[in-house]
């Protein structure tokens, strides 16, 4: 996970001088925190949702072994691919990430997964002082309220939007985030 914040910085840093809005949900969320560590004034806003800057209390500490172990056993793949949605998700829906799931070389997931157990971010994300939003689905098994809390301790100008949702609040509130999203946005023009 550093070495890719690293990366996503220097590509910011290389390839554009426009205002940058980063956006990272769960892993991806781990990837912003990074990066906004890393070059905090390349940065004009940062959506951070159902992600954490460590992973203490995360649903799933053993998760990165778990993986490595059961990568290609489908019923493994498919109840965590469920377990990311508070409501159950269309069969057309869960068989699309099953099989993008495929496209994934199976130590890179591991890397990664294991990875982010390892950094602590809560930190060096505060040298990040634009806007900010966090939007956290309350339902979430994975990323419970004190991942929130533990954002909102690095980055206490973020706004919080809470909705009811599962780990995936994109998908199971697509109204209420693009709203959360707006707001954001607003802040920074």
């Amino acid at each position: 996970m550093e070495t890719l914040g690293q990366e996503l910085a220097h590509l910011l840093q290389q390839f554009t001088s426009a205002p940058v809005v980063l956006a990272g949900y769960s892993a991806g969320g781990v990837l912003c925190i990074s990066a906004a560590s890393k070059n905090p004034e390349r940065i004009s806003g940062l959506v951070l949702s159902n992600t954490g800057p460590c992973s203490k209390g995360h649903g799933s500490p053993q998760f990165a072994q778990e993986l490595k172990e059961h990568f290609d056993d489908e019923n493994y793949i498919r109840r965590f691919l469920s377990s990311c949605f508070y409501q159950p998700i269309p069969k057309e829906v869960e068989d699309r990430l099953w099989n993008y799931t495929r496209t994934i070389p199976p130590e890179a997931g591991y890397e990664v997964s294991l990875s982010l157990r390892q950094m602590d971010y809560r930190e060096s994300l505060k040298a990040y002082k634009g806007p900010a939003a966090v939007i956290h689905g309350q339902l979430d098994t994975r990323r419970k309220m004190d991942s929130v809390e533990m954002i909102c301790d690095s980055l206490p100008q973020a706004q919080v939007t809470l909705l009811q949702t599962g780990h995936t609040p994109m998908w199971e509130d697509a109204a209420g985030y693009e709203k959360a999203l707006e707001t954001l946005l607003k802040r920074i023009n």
